[in-house]
């Protein structure tokens, strides 16, 4: 199946005589034109290497002002009975629901707070 489409490709290219242009000259970051070829492909790894390695300057005092854990330090937090109730309700009536229910009775045994519609 991909031989035929490269044979398609391939003739398209006959007929129509379309071919990408080679780039033998570049410019350099102060507008120097390069003939050189490994000029050139230096010049084509410099400016791959910056466009997709940025160097990003991080600001301290934003760091600073970022609250430390948030969400990812309490996973309830911000969460509602109600939420989280429908959410289990809108699971499939399959194992997974069986097993939040059965799991979340295990805590109420062990005196862990659970809602009691569980």
């Amino acid at each position: 199946m991909q031989k035929k489409g490269k044979e398609i490709y391939d003739g398209v290219r006959r007929i129509t005589g379309k071919r990408a242009p080679i780039v033998r000259v570049i410019k350099d970051k102060n507008g120097k034109v390069l003939t050189d070829q490994d000029q050139v492909k230096n010049r084509w790894r410099e400016h791959f290497q910056e466009l997709y390695n940025p160097q990003t300057v991080t600001d301290p005092f934003v760091l600073m002002e970022m609250p430390v854990g948030g969400r990812n330090a309490d996973p309830s937090a911000g969460l509602t009975i109600e939420e989280v109730q429908a959410a289990i309700h809108r699971l499939k009536k399959t194992k997974s629901r069986a097993l939040i229910t059965q799991r979340l009775r295990k805590f109420k045994e062990q005196g862990m707070p659970v809602w009691s519609s569980c």
